[in-house]
């Protein structure tokens, strides 16, 4: 059946309406650029400040329960994303 009758979750998220709102707006150049320029310091800051989050609520002693094999391939992960980002900037730049 139906499941407890709660309130369904909304179609898009808030962030991502949100983003293509204030990415519209950049792209017909409707945003100050000092305002934009701030957005994106902000924008750096706040990355930063999610990724660390992420760092600090990972316990390495329960990754080290889930095996080598998974830290491999979450090695393996990394290092794959990070040589893809550097060779589109290479690429690209």
């Amino acid at each position: 059946g139906e499941g407890g009758g709660g309130k369904a979750p909304p179609l898009l998220p808030g962030f991502v309406i949100g983003f293509l709102a204030l990415a519209g707006l950049n792209s017909f150049g409707l945003i100050p650029a000092p305002v934009a320029d701030l957005a994106a310091g902000l924008s750096r800051w706040a990355l930063l400040v999610s990724i660390a989050a992420v760092g600090i609520k990972t316990s390495l002693g329960k990754m080290l329960e889930v095996g080598g094999g998974a830290i491999a391939l979450i090695v393996a992960e990394t290092v794959f994303l990070g040589v893809f980002v550097v060779a589109g900037l290479h690429l690209l730049g």
